[in-house]
């Protein structure tokens, strides 16, 4: 039996190793690390670009903790308005690329001391509508990941008409 065990893990351990490689993480970084917690983590926007009345916000999320941890999923967002009262209209959708390009993301990203993890949102400006009523100023974003008991805000301020598309969080560079 001691052989079966030591097999076994020597099988799990290779199939790890060869997971991380293949979905982009550096080499000597552990996957299933501590949970990354707000208090360690701060908030940038960045713009993405604009193509044809689309436009994006890269948003990175940096660890400022002691050591590493782990992010995982979609981002759970809401839109807020200039008073910080949740825009309820504004839907947000889940999707696997970015604007730039479709790549397929981890499901899990370890962000080490002093690194980062990013996601996305991509959304219609309106430019071109006749009709506004669908458009909505959001002024901050209230942001969860999943396991997070408190929220990080940015307050880049966009329009949105219609849905807001929102990739999963991932590991560097940014797209």
């Amino acid at each position: 039996m001691i052989g079966v065990r030591s097999l076994a893990r020597t099988g799990v351990a290779l199939y790890i190793t060869i997971g991380c490689a293949l979905s982009g993480f550096a080499s000597g970084q552990t996957i299933g690390g501590r949970r990354c917690e707000a208090a360690d983590l701060s908030v940038e926007s960045l713009s993405a670009g604009i193509a044809a009345g689309t436009y994006g916000i890269n948003y990175v999320l940096r660890n400022h903790g002691k050591t590493g941890c782990t992010l995982s999923g979609f981002p759970i967002l809401s839109a807020l308005d200039k008073h910080g009262k949740v825009i309820r209209v504004v839907k947000f959708e889940h999707i696997s690329g970015t604007w730039v390009t479709d790549v397929q993301t981890p499901n899990s990203v370890n962000v080490a001391s002093g690194s980062d993890a990013w996601f996305q949102i991509i959304y219609s400006g309106g430019g071109g509508l006749d009709d506004r009523s669908s458009c909505h100023q959001v002024t901050s974003l209230r942001i969860y990941w999943p396991g997070s008991k408190k929220p990080l805000v940015d307050h880049a301020s966009f329009e949105t008409c219609g849905p807001v598309s929102v990739t999963s969080l991932r590991p560097p560079p940014y797209d």
